[in-house]
């Protein structure tokens, strides 16, 4: 299974992420790793989606995402490690 990483950037406003994950669902993805972060009128989110199949494909639901009333800014990241944070402490 290959996971890619979606970066979006969108407006803080009610049902936001709801539409967001709605859309990678509905594409035929599977969302397998998720961070956010925020200030008073701006998001960004960071999704590890999954196909569900072969002919599914980044790039394209890339552009539906783009394209959902809201969202400012849409890029694929290269997948960096995760460290395990442990009561505060990076391991």
């Amino acid at each position: 299974m290959n996971i890619d990483s979606i970066r979006i950037e969108f407006d803080a406003v009610e049902g936001a992420i709801r539409r967001l994950l709605g859309v990678i669902e509905a594409r035929g993805f599977d969302v397998k790793a998720m961070t956010m972060g925020s200030d008073l009128n701006r998001s960004n989110m960071t999704v590890g989606v999954a196909p569900r199949d072969e002919n599914r494909c980044v790039d394209l639901l890339s552009r539906q995402i783009a394209r959902i009333e809201g969202v400012r800014h849409v890029a694929r990241v290269t997948p960096t490690p995760v460290r395990e944070v442990v009561h505060g402490a990076v391991s």
